[in-house]
Protein backbone atom coordinates (compact mmCIF):
# COMPACT_ATOMS: atom_id res chain seq x y z
CA UNK A 1 0.00 0.00 0.00
CA UNK A 2 1.61 3.60 -0.75
CA UNK A 3 -0.17 6.40 0.83
CA UNK A 4 0.44 9.84 0.07
CA UNK A 5 0.79 12.89 3.01
CA UNK A 6 -1.51 13.56 4.88
CA UNK A 7 -4.22 10.60 3.86
CA UNK A 8 -5.87 8.37 6.42
CA UNK A 9 -6.12 5.13 6.44
CA UNK A 10 -8.97 3.16 7.82
CA UNK A 11 -8.08 -0.57 9.09
CA UNK A 12 -9.79 -3.23 12.08
CA UNK A 13 -7.93 -3.64 14.99
CA UNK A 14 -5.75 -6.56 15.55
CA UNK A 15 -5.66 -7.01 11.04
CA UNK A 16 -2.29 -7.07 9.83
CA UNK A 17 -1.35 -3.70 7.91
CA UNK A 18 1.37 -3.50 5.35
CA UNK A 19 2.89 -0.05 4.40
CA UNK A 20 5.91 0.75 2.14
CA UNK A 21 7.48 4.39 1.27
CA UNK A 22 9.64 5.08 -1.66
CA UNK A 23 12.09 7.57 -2.34
CA UNK A 24 13.75 7.75 -5.92
CA UNK A 25 16.26 10.18 -7.51
CA UNK A 26 19.66 11.71 -5.77
CA UNK A 27 23.33 10.60 -5.43
CA UNK A 28 23.93 9.07 -3.57
CA UNK A 29 20.17 7.66 -2.29
CA UNK A 30 18.70 9.12 0.36
CA UNK A 31 18.12 6.28 3.88
CA UNK A 32 14.44 5.42 4.42
CA UNK A 33 12.94 4.88 7.95
CA UNK A 34 9.38 4.01 8.73
CA UNK A 35 7.89 3.89 12.03
CA UNK A 36 3.93 3.13 13.37
CA UNK A 37 4.75 4.43 17.31
CA UNK A 38 6.65 1.35 18.22
CA UNK A 39 6.86 -1.05 15.30
CA UNK A 40 9.57 -0.32 13.41
CA UNK A 41 9.98 -0.90 9.42
CA UNK A 42 11.70 -3.75 7.89
CA UNK A 43 15.56 -3.16 6.36
CA UNK A 44 15.22 -1.18 2.67
CA UNK A 45 15.22 -2.54 -0.51
CA UNK A 46 17.76 -0.74 -2.88
CA UNK A 47 16.57 -1.10 -6.69
CA UNK A 48 19.10 1.32 -8.62
CA UNK A 49 17.20 4.74 -8.36
CA UNK A 50 14.75 3.64 -5.54
CA UNK A 51 14.90 2.78 -2.25
CA UNK A 52 11.97 1.17 -0.92
CA UNK A 53 10.91 0.29 3.20
CA UNK A 54 8.28 -1.86 3.90
CA UNK A 55 6.16 -2.06 7.34
CA UNK A 56 3.98 -4.99 8.44
CA UNK A 57 2.29 -4.96 12.09
CA UNK A 58 -0.78 -6.27 14.06
CA UNK A 59 -2.65 -3.28 13.91
CA UNK A 60 -4.56 -1.68 17.80
CA UNK A 61 -6.11 1.57 19.03
CA UNK A 62 -2.58 3.01 20.04
CA UNK A 63 -1.02 3.02 16.59
CA UNK A 64 -2.43 6.26 15.99
CA UNK A 65 -0.08 7.42 12.64
CA UNK A 66 3.05 5.89 10.78
CA UNK A 67 5.62 8.32 9.77
CA UNK A 68 7.98 7.75 6.83
CA UNK A 69 11.22 9.45 6.96
CA UNK A 70 13.90 10.13 4.32
CA UNK A 71 17.56 11.27 5.00
CA UNK A 72 19.64 12.77 2.17
CA UNK A 73 23.08 15.23 2.37
CA UNK A 74 21.79 17.68 0.10
CA UNK A 75 17.80 17.49 0.22
CA UNK A 76 17.92 16.58 4.26
CA UNK A 77 14.91 15.36 6.20
CA UNK A 78 11.92 14.83 4.74
CA UNK A 79 8.72 13.18 6.53
CA UNK A 80 5.04 11.73 5.03
CA UNK A 81 2.75 11.17 7.74
CA UNK A 82 -0.30 8.64 7.43
CA UNK A 83 -3.07 8.58 9.84
CA UNK A 84 -4.48 5.35 11.02
CA UNK A 85 -8.31 5.29 11.62
CA UNK A 86 -8.50 2.52 13.96
CA UNK A 87 -11.97 0.85 13.96
CA UNK A 88 -12.65 -1.61 16.94
CA UNK A 89 -15.67 -3.22 18.48
CA UNK A 90 -16.52 -2.06 22.37
CA UNK A 91 -14.33 -3.58 25.00
CA UNK A 92 -14.28 -1.00 28.29
CA UNK A 93 -18.20 -0.76 29.36
CA UNK A 94 -18.46 1.04 32.78
CA UNK A 95 -21.16 2.46 35.12
CA UNK A 96 -20.44 5.52 36.77
CA UNK A 97 -22.09 7.55 39.52
CA UNK A 98 -21.07 11.02 40.24
CA UNK A 99 -17.16 11.15 39.73
CA UNK A 100 -17.12 7.32 40.77
CA UNK A 101 -17.03 4.20 38.75
CA UNK A 102 -18.05 0.54 40.62
CA UNK A 103 -20.45 -2.01 40.54
CA UNK A 104 -22.55 -1.01 43.62
CA UNK A 105 -24.32 1.70 44.34
CA UNK A 106 -26.00 2.29 47.87
CA UNK A 107 -28.72 5.26 48.10
CA UNK A 108 -31.57 6.27 50.76
CA UNK A 109 -35.07 5.50 50.20
CA UNK A 110 -36.68 8.42 48.28
CA UNK A 111 -33.24 10.01 46.86
CA UNK A 112 -32.59 11.24 43.49
CA UNK A 113 -29.98 9.09 41.74
CA UNK A 114 -28.32 9.25 38.37
CA UNK A 115 -25.83 6.81 37.07
CA UNK A 116 -24.02 6.88 33.80
CA UNK A 117 -22.85 4.14 30.97
CA UNK A 118 -19.26 5.03 29.31
CA UNK A 119 -18.42 2.90 26.44
CA UNK A 120 -15.23 3.44 24.42
CA UNK A 121 -15.37 1.91 20.54
CA UNK A 122 -14.37 3.10 17.40
CA UNK A 123 -16.74 3.73 15.63
CA UNK A 124 -18.96 5.09 18.59
CA UNK A 125 -21.34 2.50 19.89
CA UNK A 126 -24.95 1.90 20.49
CA UNK A 127 -25.69 2.03 24.41
CA UNK A 128 -28.72 0.30 25.98
CA UNK A 129 -29.59 0.38 29.83
CA UNK A 130 -31.96 -2.24 30.96
CA UNK A 131 -33.39 -2.24 34.62
CA UNK A 132 -33.34 -4.88 37.03
CA UNK A 133 -36.47 -6.82 35.43
CA UNK A 134 -35.18 -7.04 32.19
CA UNK A 135 -37.07 -4.00 30.58
CA UNK A 136 -35.18 -1.60 28.54
CA UNK A 137 -35.15 1.65 29.91
CA UNK A 138 -32.56 4.17 28.15
CA UNK A 139 -30.91 3.61 24.32
CA UNK A 140 -29.07 5.98 22.69
CA UNK A 141 -27.57 5.11 19.38
CA UNK A 142 -23.88 6.31 18.03
CA UNK A 143 -22.39 7.62 21.66
CA UNK A 144 -19.63 6.97 24.00
CA UNK A 145 -21.99 8.20 26.95
CA UNK A 146 -25.62 7.53 28.58
CA UNK A 147 -26.89 8.40 31.80
CA UNK A 148 -29.99 7.68 33.91
CA UNK A 149 -31.95 9.01 36.50
CA UNK A 150 -34.37 8.14 38.91
CA UNK A 151 -36.47 10.72 40.95
CA UNK A 152 -37.25 9.55 44.37
CA UNK A 153 -35.68 5.93 44.20
CA UNK A 154 -37.97 3.18 46.30
CA UNK A 155 -37.55 -0.27 47.44
CA UNK A 156 -38.71 -1.32 43.85
CA UNK A 157 -35.56 0.26 41.73
CA UNK A 158 -32.86 -1.60 43.79
CA UNK A 159 -31.54 -4.63 41.92
CA UNK A 160 -29.49 -4.95 38.95
CA UNK A 161 -28.86 -2.96 36.17
CA UNK A 162 -26.97 -3.83 32.85
CA UNK A 163 -25.42 -1.49 30.02
CA UNK A 164 -24.66 -2.96 26.60
CA UNK A 165 -23.02 -1.62 24.16
CA UNK A 166 -22.15 -2.58 20.51
CA UNK A 167 -21.21 -1.12 16.98
CA UNK A 168 -20.90 -2.75 13.62
CA UNK A 169 -17.96 -4.48 14.62
CA UNK A 170 -19.91 -6.25 17.14
CA UNK A 171 -21.00 -10.14 16.83
CA UNK A 172 -23.33 -11.69 19.75
CA UNK A 173 -24.71 -9.10 23.05
CA UNK A 174 -22.16 -6.99 22.48
CA UNK A 175 -19.96 -5.66 25.82
CA UNK A 176 -21.05 -5.33 29.37
CA UNK A 177 -21.11 -3.67 32.57
CA UNK A 178 -23.52 -4.23 36.10
CA UNK A 179 -24.51 -2.23 38.57
CA UNK A 180 -26.11 -3.23 41.41
CA UNK A 181 -28.77 -0.57 43.37
CA UNK A 182 -29.14 -0.91 46.71
CA UNK A 183 -32.15 1.39 48.56
CA UNK A 184 -31.78 1.54 52.10
CA UNK A 185 -35.96 1.40 52.66
CA UNK A 186 -37.54 0.01 55.65
CA UNK A 187 -38.48 -4.19 55.14
CA UNK A 188 -41.80 -4.90 53.65
CA UNK A 189 -43.80 -8.54 53.62
CA UNK A 190 -43.11 -10.08 50.45
CA UNK A 191 -46.42 -10.07 48.08
CA UNK A 192 -47.10 -13.57 48.98
CA UNK A 193 -47.15 -13.07 52.40
CA UNK A 194 -49.51 -10.14 51.88
CA UNK A 195 -51.92 -12.65 51.05
CA UNK A 196 -51.95 -14.68 53.73
CA UNK A 197 -53.82 -12.74 56.19
CA UNK A 198 -56.04 -15.67 57.41
CA UNK A 199 -54.94 -18.86 58.34
CA UNK A 200 -57.49 -21.30 59.39
CA UNK A 201 -56.75 -24.66 61.60
CA UNK A 202 -58.01 -27.37 63.46
CA UNK A 203 -57.86 -27.86 67.36
CA UNK A 204 -55.06 -30.44 68.49
CA UNK A 205 -52.92 -29.73 65.20
CA UNK A 206 -49.89 -27.76 64.68
CA UNK A 207 -49.74 -24.87 62.43
CA UNK A 208 -46.90 -22.52 60.63
CA UNK A 209 -46.98 -18.59 60.61
CA UNK A 210 -44.79 -17.90 57.40
CA UNK A 211 -43.57 -14.45 56.82
CA UNK A 212 -41.11 -13.54 53.56
CA UNK A 213 -39.34 -9.61 53.82
CA UNK A 214 -38.74 -8.15 50.95
CA UNK A 215 -36.23 -6.05 52.14
CA UNK A 216 -33.17 -4.61 49.51
CA UNK A 217 -30.85 -3.15 52.55
CA UNK A 218 -27.54 -3.79 51.84
CA UNK A 219 -27.20 -5.55 55.48
CA UNK A 220 -29.47 -8.12 55.66
CA UNK A 221 -28.25 -9.80 58.97
CA UNK A 222 -29.66 -6.59 60.68
CA UNK A 223 -33.35 -7.57 59.47
CA UNK A 224 -35.05 -9.00 62.92
CA UNK A 225 -38.34 -10.28 63.64
CA UNK A 226 -40.25 -10.05 66.60
CA UNK A 227 -43.72 -12.28 67.25
CA UNK A 228 -47.18 -11.35 68.87
CA UNK A 229 -50.34 -12.43 69.96
CA UNK A 230 -52.53 -9.78 70.78
CA UNK A 231 -50.24 -7.63 72.58
CA UNK A 232 -47.66 -10.48 74.27
CA UNK A 233 -44.34 -11.01 73.18
CA UNK A 234 -44.14 -14.75 71.94
CA UNK A 235 -40.31 -16.56 72.92
CA UNK A 236 -39.44 -20.34 72.26
CA UNK A 237 -40.82 -22.92 74.26
CA UNK A 238 -42.74 -25.87 74.30
CA UNK A 239 -45.92 -23.70 72.74
CA UNK A 240 -43.79 -21.94 70.11
CA UNK A 241 -41.09 -22.69 68.01
CA UNK A 242 -39.90 -19.40 66.41
CA UNK A 243 -37.03 -19.81 63.81
CA UNK A 244 -35.71 -16.49 61.30
CA UNK A 245 -32.68 -17.18 58.74
CA UNK A 246 -32.28 -14.11 56.39
CA UNK A 247 -35.56 -12.80 55.14
CA UNK A 248 -38.02 -15.52 56.42
CA UNK A 249 -39.27 -16.27 59.50
CA UNK A 250 -41.44 -18.73 60.98
CA UNK A 251 -43.62 -19.21 63.77
CA UNK A 252 -45.08 -22.69 64.80
CA UNK A 253 -48.18 -22.91 66.91
CA UNK A 254 -47.94 -26.84 68.73
CA UNK A 255 -51.07 -28.32 69.35
CA UNK A 256 -53.68 -25.41 69.16
CA UNK A 257 -56.94 -25.49 71.34
CA UNK A 258 -59.22 -22.91 71.50
CA UNK A 259 -56.97 -20.13 73.52
CA UNK A 260 -54.59 -20.26 70.65
CA UNK A 261 -57.34 -18.59 68.29
CA UNK A 262 -56.99 -14.70 67.54
CA UNK A 263 -55.13 -12.00 65.99
CA UNK A 264 -50.79 -12.54 65.62
CA UNK A 265 -48.45 -10.11 64.35
CA UNK A 266 -44.73 -10.33 63.26
CA UNK A 267 -42.88 -6.60 63.53
CA UNK A 268 -40.02 -6.79 60.96
CA UNK A 269 -37.08 -4.16 61.31
CA UNK A 270 -33.70 -2.68 60.43
CA UNK A 271 -31.77 -0.12 61.13
CA UNK A 272 -33.64 1.95 58.60
CA UNK A 273 -37.32 1.07 60.06
CA UNK A 274 -39.70 -1.60 60.36
CA UNK A 275 -43.15 -3.05 58.88
CA UNK A 276 -46.14 -4.73 60.58
CA UNK A 277 -47.81 -7.77 59.22
CA UNK A 278 -51.38 -9.33 60.72
CA UNK A 279 -52.45 -13.03 60.72
CA UNK A 280 -55.67 -14.08 61.62
CA UNK A 281 -55.66 -17.30 63.44
CA UNK A 282 -59.65 -19.05 63.70
CA UNK A 283 -60.86 -22.21 63.44
CA UNK A 284 -62.79 -24.06 61.29
CA UNK A 285 -65.69 -27.43 61.88
CA UNK A 286 -64.35 -30.67 60.75
CA UNK A 287 -66.32 -31.81 57.33
CA UNK A 288 -66.82 -34.86 56.11
CA UNK A 289 -64.50 -36.89 54.00
CA UNK A 290 -65.26 -37.81 50.21
CA UNK A 291 -62.53 -39.93 50.35
CA UNK A 292 -63.64 -43.72 49.06
CA UNK A 293 -63.97 -46.69 51.71
CA UNK A 294 -60.19 -48.06 51.92
CA UNK A 295 -58.26 -50.41 54.34
CA UNK A 296 -57.10 -47.99 56.44
CA UNK A 297 -60.80 -46.84 57.00
CA UNK A 298 -61.53 -50.16 57.61
CA UNK A 299 -58.88 -50.74 60.17
CA UNK A 300 -60.02 -47.50 62.40
CA UNK A 301 -63.66 -49.06 62.12
CA UNK A 302 -61.87 -52.19 63.66
CA UNK A 303 -60.04 -50.53 66.45
CA UNK A 304 -63.34 -49.02 67.73
CA UNK A 305 -63.94 -46.26 70.59
CA UNK A 306 -60.06 -46.30 71.91
CA UNK A 307 -58.00 -43.25 72.25
CA UNK A 308 -55.79 -44.56 69.53
CA UNK A 309 -58.73 -44.48 67.56
CA UNK A 310 -59.47 -40.59 67.97
CA UNK A 311 -55.84 -39.94 67.85
CA UNK A 312 -55.38 -41.37 64.28
CA UNK A 313 -58.80 -39.55 63.28
CA UNK A 314 -57.26 -36.41 64.35
CA UNK A 315 -54.09 -36.98 62.98
CA UNK A 316 -56.08 -37.37 59.36
CA UNK A 317 -58.23 -33.88 60.01
CA UNK A 318 -54.69 -32.42 60.28
CA UNK A 319 -53.65 -33.58 57.25
CA UNK A 320 -56.98 -33.13 55.72
CA UNK A 321 -57.36 -29.63 56.03
CA UNK A 322 -53.26 -28.55 54.96
CA UNK A 323 -54.07 -30.93 52.14
CA UNK A 324 -56.67 -28.82 51.23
Amino acid sequence: MIASYGSTIQVVETEALKLNCSVTGGKPLATLRMTCLNSNATPSVTKETTVTVYIELQVNRNNSQCICESNHIISGTQKIYVRLDVLFQPREVRFNFGNVAGERLIVNQYEEVTFQCFAESNPHPDIVIWNQRDEQIKMRKNTSSLHHIIHRVSCSDAGEYVCSARNMLTNGQGALSKLVLIVRCPPCPSPDTLKATKITALPYCDVTLQFFAQDFFDEQKKTVFEWYKQNVSLENDTKYIISSYGLKSNLVIKNITNSDYGRYRVIVRNSFGHDTHYYELQGKAPQQSTEPFTASTLFRVSVGVSSFTVLVIIMELCFWIYTR
